[in-house]
Order: structure tokens, then C-alpha cells, then sequence
């Protein structure tokens, strides 16, 4: 450091350095003080990221799926942990479940399989409230040139029917819905 650039008038080289020891006094002290609390900081999220990670390895019971389910569906504890492990299921390549709601009309068939479905990604769940038996394919299929067939895929989605669909409808969803193969072709 040179005397003419920081002071000026300029100071005497002594009367500068015990300047600058004073300053550095003051500085050195306060970037030390940084440092310690951004260690502390750093400790501090690292402990809590481990907390989280227990936290979040902690094996959860249906006891407790029922209690988080219990704030939007008050009751009916079997269909609502049946329906949420359907759901869960279709995230697998096997054993998917195809549940489906049976009462008289206005009973909220359709409440708890909603309810349910806002657990999992909105990109996974489609819910219909009608189609008739090629709007279904039509509205929701990719037409596939190779095989020269509307493309329905399936794979870690959940369909929510809000109606009773078309009878022909579920004939031809009947293969699809049995899961004995990975991929059917409907023409």
C-alpha cells in the first residue's frame, strides 16, 4: 500500500501503518465474526437436514395415512386407505387395483376418490365426467402410425370416472381394466 493513494495529505510512513494496524484491527475481528456465523448457519441447516431426513424416513402406519386423510374425509376409514393404496399402486408395474363405488345416487361416491387424488400429482390423475365409448379414446389416446391404433397410456395414472360410464365404454376398457397384459390395442 502506497501512502499517496489513501491519504491525503499523505501521512508519514509510521503515522500510516499505525493506521492501518488500527484499521485492520477493526476489520480482521469483524470478517472473523462473519465467518463464525456462517459456519453456525451452516451447521445449524445441516442439523436440521438430518432431522428432516429422520423425519421423513420414519415409517408411516395406516393409522397415520387415516389422521392426514381424517382433515377433508371425517370418516369412512376403509374406503379412503383402499382408495389412497389403489392410487399408490398404480405408481408400480404391478398389482393395480381397479376399485369402483357402488350406492344410490347422490351417496358421494365420487368425494373420497377426489379427495384422495389431490395426495398425488394433478399430471397423474384424470378425472371424467363422461365419455362415450370413442370419445374416450379420441379425447384421451395419441394416435400411433406404427401400429396404426389410438395409444391410451396408462402407466402410473389413475382415471376417476365421476358417472357411471358408457356400457360399451366398459366393454372395451374391460382388458385395460384387468391389467393381464401391459398393453392392449382397442380398434
Amino acid at each position: 500500500m502506497t501512502n499517496e493513494k489513501h491519504c491525503k495529505p499523505p501521512l508519514d510512513n509510521s503515522e500510516f501503518e499505525k493506521e492501518w494496524k488500527q484499521a485492520t484491527q477493526l476489520i480482521i475481528p469483524q470478517i472473523e465474526k462473519e465467518e463464525q456465523e456462517q459456519q453456525q448457519e451452516q451447521t445449524q441447516g445441516q442439523m436440521s437436514q438430518a432431522a428432516l431426513s429422520e423425519e421423513l424416513a420414519k415409517e408411516v402406519s395406516f393409522d397415520d395415512i387415516a389422521s392426514i386423510m381424517s382433515i377433508s374425509i371425517k370418516k369412512d376409514k376403509a374406503p379412503k386407505l383402499i382408495t389412497f393404496c389403489a392410487m399408490l399402486l398404480a405408481q408400480t408395474e404391478k398389482d393395480q387395483l381397479t376399485i369402483g363405488f357402488q350406492a344410490e345416487s347422490s351417496a358421494g361416491k365420487s368425494y373420497i376418490p377426489i379427495e384422495v387424488s389431490m395426495l398425488f400429482p394433478a399430471s397423474e390423475v384424470q378425472t371424467i365426467a363422461s365419455a362415450s365409448p370413442t370419445s374416450f379414446y379420441h379425447d384421451y389416446a395419441k394416435w400411433d402410425d406404427k401400429r396404426k391404433a389410438l395409444i391410451k397410456d396408462l402407466a402410473h395414472n389413475n382415471l376417476i370416472f365421476l358417472d357411471q360410464p358408457h356400457f360399451q365404454l366398459l366393454e372395451k376398457l374391460r382388458p385395460m381394466l384387468s391389467r393381464t397384459r401391459k398393453s392392449c390395442i382397442t380398434r
